[in-house]
């Protein structure tokens, strides 16, 4: 069988056959030799070491990437639960809403029951009309009226005093009177 050998000569190296001799021994030596010579020649044990150097640097950006995978399914459960809390800050929100506007109510009312009797004084009734227009948001005729005990005709007839004294003034908002406070 043929066997290949290369040299290096001043064109560089050169491969060729030859029949192997009789003394193997020697061949063996000779072809591990030549083959040290080709990966010096070639750069292999260079070209190793930095293969090595490739796949160590790949398995740290691997171990980076899982890290970072890690920390991105950490923050979207965090922003999962950041919105249910956002959620919730505004359903409570909501709800303080509501009862400060019971309150509100609750306020005007009790200033109702305080003071406003047909028997009253006008000015006591006025007073007690003016802080209710005071405390409540957007208050109407209806909703005076069922705050107090007066007649629409009373009622009438008081907030026409109030307006020509520049306290009040009547403004339409969609089909209701909406009474406010002149500032």
């Amino acid at each position: 069988m043929d066997q290949f050998c290369i040299t290096e000569g001043d064109a560089g190296i050169i491969l060729y056959t030859y029949k192997p001799q009789i003394y193997h021994h020697q061949n063996d030596i000779f072809v591990v030799v030549m083959r040290e010579k080709i990966r010096k020649w070639l750069g292999i044990t260079e070209l190793e070491c930095e293969l090595n150097k490739l796949k160590n640097e790949k398995l740290v950006i691997m171990e980076t990437i899982n890290k970072i995978r890690n920390d991105v399914e950490l923050l979207k459960k965090e922003l999962t639960e950041i919105d249910a809390c956002k959620v919730n800050i505004s359903n409570v929100n909501d709800r303080l809403i509501q009862i400060e506007t019971k309150l509100n109510e609750l306020e005007c009312f009790q200033y109702s029951l305080d003071v406003v009797d047909v028997e009253n004084n006008e000015e006591d009734i006025e007073n007690t009309i003016l802080n209710i227009i005071r405390n409540e948001k957007d208050v109407c005729i209806s909703d005076l009226l069922s705050y107090t005990n007066l007649n629409t005709r009373k009622l009438y007839d008081i907030l026409d005093n109030l307006e020509n004294s520049k306290k009040i003034k009547r403004k339409r908002k969609g089909k209701k009177v909406i009474i406010e406070l002149v500032s």
